[in-house]
């Protein structure tokens, strides 16, 4: 199989502005005055006893206005690194727009995914690029990770020569474990809020669950967005979904159920995770969580009968997410952000409370929330698959479409 490796990078302003109002919201983005910690992903890859494959780092500026000085920062910064895959490819901001223009005068109907603000966007962008590269299989990898295992691709030829419940496996997921030498298992200071939130608690039943007991290879509620592997059969029909603001790797794993694919764990599968402190609030977190639960229970809950799906379950998805897809779901929220606002409150962080607060508002108000998820998807995925097809035919043109370094 053909593999390209998929890599988000997100550019911020330099250090000394930091963020600002209006900025695309990601956990760790590089400031564009430092390298970041890109190169000793790349350099990982190293260990690969494998080299026909590609690797596209996908840039996404957190504004408009950094977008060209980001591209500069990038190609410098790759220049430094001590190895370099031999098919490696940036795709940023320019290089959209020259797909936008190759796609055609019609090409506004696409315009919900060709956007690179966000972490859905980002993603869909990225499968295009595997369909502009004529992959087999699209990796993808946080630039906070590491691959430490020479034998991972030969692993993932292993996993897509398996058949679960009878269907060929086309998605495969693994492990992230936490440092150099972590487990599935993540260990974070309780706080009280959490009490009625705890979402770790979750996850780490389902890590025991899939990837710390056998068989190896098992159908799995939960993917994670910094190791999932997509054959092109899913990715050119199943897009990520724009609302899912945060968690869209979970996501993504809800929609293919709904188009009859499988996501499988491996439990012999795993990267290194060494991620950087966060730097934005918990409240603003908590808020793209929430969204996106609610969002998805929206989905289940207005399904229908379409020909070539299946209607799916919350509790398919036990333990995690399918916790947080329950009709208690807003007891949660009250209980958890009343109990952030008192803490916030207690160390005088008034605008913060306030935010906290405000998420219970949002809650039953967030104007999306009003839609139907499952239409808006249903009609997104309709759009998706004209535009695979749209791309699918300018392939041939893809020297034009990405940065090759050398």
């Amino acid at each position: 199989m053909k593999y390209t490796f998929l890599i988000p990078v997100h550019a911020a302003r330099v250090s000394r502005d930091g963020y600002r109002r209006g900025d695309v919201m990601y956990d760790h983005p590089t400031p564009i005055d430092q390298d970041g910690p890109l190169n000793r992903t790349l350099e990982s890859l190293q260990c690969l006893d494998h080299e026909d494959f590609n690797v596209v780092l996908l840039l996404s500026a957190v504004a408009p206005e950094i977008a060209e000085d980001s591209e500069a920062w990038i190609k410098e910064v790759v220049s430094r690194a001590r190895y370099r895959p031999k098919q490696l490819y940036l795709f940023s901001h320019s290089h959209l727009a020259k797909l936008a223009a190759l796609i055609g005068p019609d090409v506004k109907q696409f315009s919900s995914l060709l956007d690179l603000g966000g972490y859905p966007q980002e993603r869909n962008i990225g499968l295009l690029t595997g369909i502009l590269l004529n992959t087999d299989v699209v990796i993808w990898l946080d630039d906070d990770e590491l691959v430490r295992d020479k034998d991972f691709l030969q692993k993932l030829d292993e996993g897509f020569a398996q058949t679960i419940e009878s269907q060929p496996v086309r998605l495969i997921t693994g492990a992230c474990p936490e440092g150099e030498a972590g487990s599935p298992i993540r260990v974070r200071p309780m706080k009280p809020w959490m009490r009625y939130w705890d979402k770790i608690h979750y996850q780490n039943e389902t890590f025991k669950i899939v990837f710390m007991s056998e068989p190896r290879w098992k159908k799995t509620p939960l993917s994670h967005g910094g190791l999932s592997a997509i054959h092109r059969e899913v990715f050119s029909i199943v897009p990520y979904d724009p609302y899912a603001l945060r968690g869209e790797d979970m996501d993504y794993n809800l929609n293919a159920r709904m188009f009859g694919f499988l996501f499988v764990a491996d439990n012999k599968l795993e990267i290194r995770h060494l991620p950087p402190p966060r730097i934005h609030p918990k409240w603003l977190g908590f808020r793209q969580d929430m969204l996106r639960f609610l969002w998805e229970i929206n989905k289940i809950k207005h399904q229908e009968k379409v020909v070539g799906m299946r209607k799916i379950t919350a509790s398919e998805f036990e333990p995690y997410p399918g916790r947080f897809l329950r009709d208690d779901i807003y007891w949660l929220i009250v209980q958890s952000q009343l109990v952030m606002a008192g803490e916030y409150l207690l160390r005088g962080k008034i605008f913060d409370a306030t935010m906290a607060l405000y998420n219970i508002y949002l809650s039953r108000f967030h104007k999306p929330l009003s839609q139907n998820a499952f239409v808006e998807y249903c009609a997104l995925q309709k759009v998706w698959v004209a535009l695979t097809d749209r791309v699918a035919k300018i392939a041939g043109r893809r020297d034009e479409l990405f940065y090759t370094f050398k």
